[in-house]
C-alpha cells in the first residue's frame, strides 16, 4: 500500500502530465485561410449561375458554413458546408475536406445548389494539396484568437485525451484513498468543475430566452413571486437567484453565474452523499467526476439555466430520502421536506422526479408511510408551483398549436418517439455506452439487494424522462432538459457502483472493478468529447448583436425593425447595456400595437414576425409591417436567414450596413427604389 505522501506525490505527477498533454500546441507558421482559399468567391465574385457569398462562419459542428445568395432575379439562397474530410459520405471531396449543401436551409432549385457546391469544391480542390486540415484549424479573418482552453479542447488529439481521461481518474482515485480522502477528493472536483464552467461568462448571448430569464429576473422580488415573474414558462426561484445575481448590475456574467456555481457543485455533492449513506468514496469520485466532466452538464452550467441548479437540489431530494426510508431522523426528514420543496419551485419537471422517488422506494421494498410523510410535506409547500404548472401549460397551449402550424418560426412541435429519441442521443453523449450498460447493471443488482440508495436516484431519472417524452406532443419541451436529472444517473453510479463492498472484508477491492468501468468511461468517451466544447469558449456565430447595437447607435435612424421577435429583445439587452441603461420588462415601454423601447433610450424597435401570429401568409405581414414603418420614417432592419422570399426581395433594395455570418443590417429608406 502507498502512503500518504507517495499518494501525493503521484497525484502531483498525474496532474502535471495531464496538463502537459493538454496544452496546446505553439501556434502554427500561419497558412491560407478560408477567405484565401475561397478566393475569388470571397471577393464577391458570383458563381456562373449568379450566386454571390453573402456570409461566411464558423458552423456549430466543426465546419465553416458558407450561405450563397442570388445576385438577381427571384430570391435564393444556397447554404454550403466545409467540413473535414470523411464525416460526411457520398459528399463532394477534395484531400482535406467534404462539401455539400444542406437542406431545408437552401431554398435554391436543387440544381444550382449542386452547381455552387461544386463551384466551392472545384476552388478549395485547387489549392487543396492534403493536409490542410482541420477545418478548426484555418483562420478566418473576421475572428478573434481563440482563448487557451478553446485551444486545448479543440485541438486535443484522441490518443492525447485518452491521457489526460487517465490523468483525471488517477488523481481522483489517489485523492480519495488518502486520509480524509472525502474531503480532498470533493475539492478537487468542484475545482475541475468550475475550472470547465467558470471561463468566459462574459461571452455575448445569442439565445433570447437568456436575456428573457434576466429580465425576469431582474423585475422586483415582489413581482417575481406574485406579478409578471409568474407568467414565465418556469417557476419563479430560479428568478429570485437571478435577481440576486444581478444586484451589482447586469452583464452575461452575472446571469451564467449562478448555473456555472450549481453545475460544478454536483460533483462533490455525490461524494458527500457516499460519504453520508456509508458507501466508498472512492467510485463514488469518480461518477462526480463524470458529472464534473459531461459536455451536456458543462454545456448547461455556462448558460442562464436553472438545469444546473435542480440537478443539485435532485441528488439532495434523493439523498435525503433513501436515507430516510433507511435510519429515519428529524434531521433527513427536513432536508428531504426542503429539497423537494425547492425542486418543484425551481422547475416544472420535479414533479415527474417526485413520482420517480416514491416509485424507487416501491421499487426497494422499503416503508412508504416512512416516505410518504417528508415528500407529501415537499409537494405541500410546493403546491404553489404545481398550480402554476398547469396554467403554464395551458397557456402554452397556442404556441404549442403555433409550433405545429409553422415549425420553421416556432420550436416544439415534436412527437413522442421523436423525443424519446432524443432523449436517449442526449444520454449518450453525456454518460457513453460503457457507463450506460453499467448503470443498468447496476439498477439489476440494486433490485435484487432491494437497495433505495440506488432506486431512488435511478428511478427519478427514468420516470423524469418519460414524462419529458410523454409532454412532447402537448407541451413544448425539449430533450436537453434532461441535463437537469443526468446527475440523478450519476449517483445511482456512485452509490450502487459498489454496493457490496459492505458485505466485504477489503472495501478497496469491492471497488477495484467499479471503478475500472468508471475510469474507462471517463478517459474514452468523456474527455474525448470535451473536444466539443471548444465551442463553449468562443462568441457564438449566432450571436452578432453587440455588432448591430454598436453600428445603430452611430446611424441616424431611430427605429429598428427585426425580422424575427426574438431579435428585438436580444437587442434590447445588448443597446441598453451599451448605453448603461437597466433593463427588464417593466423597462420596455409600448410604442404603438408591438413596438417597443427601453426606457430612457429613443430607439424604438419593431419586430415583423412573431412566431404565434395567426396569420397564414407571415411574408406578407412582415412585408406589410415593414412598409407602414417606412410609411412614417427611415428604418434599420436586422434580418437573420428567415425564408421570407418578398420581405428578402424588399431588403435588397435597402442599403447594406453591416454584413456578419448570422444575419445582415439594413438601412432602408422610404424612397428605396
Amino acid at each position: 500500500m502507498l502512503r500518504t505522501t507517495g499518494k501525493l506525490v503521484l497525484a502531483v505527477a498525474a496532474l502535471a502530465l495531464g496538463l502537459a498533454l493538454l496544452a496546446p500546441a505553439a501556434p502554427a507558421a500561419r497558412g491560407p485561410s478560408w477567405e484565401e482559399l475561397l478566393l475569388p468567391l470571397a471577393a464577391g465574385e458570383p458563381t456562373r449561375e449568379g450566386y454571390a457569398l453573402a456570409s461566411l462562419r464558423r458552423g456549430a459542428e466543426h465546419d465553416v458554413v458558407l450561405v450563397f445568395e442570388r445576385s438577381s432575379g427571384a430570391p435564393a439562397r444556397v447554404e454550403v458546408h466545409v467540413l473535414d474530410r470523411g464525416r460526411w459520405s457520398g459528399v463532394r471531396e477534395t484531400a482535406s475536406f467534404g462539401v455539400a449543401y444542406e437542406l431545408p436551409r437552401s431554398t435554391a432549385p436543387p440544381g444550382d445548389c449542386e452547381a455552387v457546391t461544386a463551384a466551392v469544391t472545384e476552388l478549395v480542390a485547387g489549392r487543396d494539396g492534403g493536409g490542410l486540415g482541420p477545418v478548426d484549424a484555418i483562420a478566418l479573418r473576421t475572428e478573434a484568437p481563440a482563448p487557451t482552453i478553446a485551444r486545448a479542447l479543440g485541438e486535443l488529439p484522441w490518443a492525447r485525451a485518452l491521457g489526460v481521461g487517465v490523468c483525471l481518474c488517477a488523481i481522483t482515485w489517489l485523492l480519495a484513498a488518502l486520509p480524509h480522502g472525502a474531503v480532498w477528493v470533493a475539492l478537487w472536483l468542484g475545482a475541475l468543475g468550475l475550472a470547465l464552467r467558470l471561463p468566459h461568462l462574459e461571452l455575448p448571448f445569442a439565445r433570447d430566452e437568456d436575456v428573457q430569464r434576466l429580465f425576469t429576473g431582474h423585475l422586483p422580488l415582489g413581482a417575481i413571486l406574485t406579478g409578471q415573474g409568474l407568467g414565465d414558462r418556469h417557476p419563479p426561484l430560479y428568478f429570485a437567484v437571478l435577481h440576486a445575481a444581478q444586484v451589482f448590475g447586469q452583464s452575461e456574467l452575472a446571469g451564467r453565474l449562478p448555473a456555472a456555481l450549481a453545475g460544478g457543485l454536483v460533483a462533490p455533492l455525490l461524494v458527500g452523499a457516499a460519504r453520508l449513506l456509508g458507501r466508498p468514496i472512492a467510485p463514488a469520485a469518480l461518477a462526480g467526476l463524470v458529472t464534473a466532466l459531461a459536455l451536456p452538464l458543462v454545456t448547461e452550467g455556462r448558460a442562464v439555466s436553472p438545469l444546473p441548479l435542480l440537478g443539485l437540489l435532485a441528488v439532495a431530494a434523493s439523498v435525503s430520502l433513501a436515507r430516510h426510508v433507511e435510519r429515519p431522523s428529524r434531521r433527513t426528514a427536513a432536508l428531504a421536506v426542503l429539497s423537494h420543496a425547492l425542486a418543484l419551485h425551481v422547475s416544472y419537471l420535479a414533479p415527474f422526479m417526485v413520482l420517480g422517488s416514491l416509485l424507487g422506494v416501491a421499487l426497494a421494498r422499503r416503508s412508504l408511510r416512512r416516505a410518504w410523510r417528508p415528500v407529501a410535506l415537499g409537494v405541500a409547500c410546493g403546491a404553489p408551483a404545481i398550480g402554476l404548472a398547469v396554467v403554464t401549460f395551458l397557456r402554452d397551449r397556442g404556441a404549442r398549436a403555433a409550433a405545429h402550424a409553422r415549425p420553421e418560426l416556432a420550436w416544439g412541435d415534436r412527437g413522442v418517439s421523436e423525443t424519446a429519441r432524443l432523449l436517449a442521443e442526449t444520454a449518450l453523449a453525456a454518460l457513453g455506452v460503457l457507463l450506460l450498460g453499467w448503470l443498468a447493471l447496476v439498477c439489476v443488482r440494486a433490485l435484487r439487494d432491494r437497495d433505495a440508495a440506488v432506486l431512488v436516484p435511478a428511478a427519478s431519472f427514468v420516470a423524469t424522462g418519460l414524462g419529458v417524452a410523454l409532454l412532447a406532443p402537448v407541451a413544448r419541451v425539449q430533450p436537453y432538459y434532461l441535463a437537469g436529472v443526468l446527475p440523478l444517473a450519476a449517483l445511482a453510479l456512485a452509490l450502487g457502483s459498489a454496493a457490496g463492498a459492505r458485505e466485504r472484508a477489503t472495501r478497496a477491492r469491492a471497488g477495484a472493478l467499479p471503478a475500472l468501468v468508471l475510469g474507462l468511461a471517463v478517459a474514452t468517451h468523456l474527455v474525448p468529447e470535451l473536444r466539443g466544447a471548444r465551442a463553449l469558449y468562443e462568441p457564438d456565430p449566432d450571436a452578432f448583436m453587440p455588432d448591430v447595437a454598436r453600428r445603430a447607435r452611430l446611424r441616424p435612424e431611430r427605429r429598428i425593425a427585426t425580422v424575427a421577435h426574438y431579435d428585438a429583445t436580444l437587442l434590447a439587452w445588448e443597446l441598453a447595456k451599451q448605453a448603461e441603461l437597466p433593463v427588464d420588462w417593466a423597462r420596455l415601454e409600448r410604442v404603438g400595437e408591438r413596438a417597443f423601447r427601453v426606457a430612457g433610450s429613443d430607439t424604438v424597435l419593431d419586430p415583423l414576425v412573431f412566431a404565434h401570429d395567426a396569420s397564414p401568409d407571415p411574408d406578407a405581414l412582415a412585408l406589410a409591417r415593414l412598409e407602414a414603418a417606412l410609411a412614417a420614417e427611415p428604418v434599420l432592419v436586422v434580418a437573420r436567414d428567415v425564408a421570407l422570399p418578398r420581405l428578402a426581395a424588399r431588403l435588397r433594395r435597402c442599403e447594406l450596413v453591416l454584413t456578419h455570418g448570422a444575419g445582415r443590417l439594413f438601412g432602408c429608406a422610404p424612397t428605396a427604389p
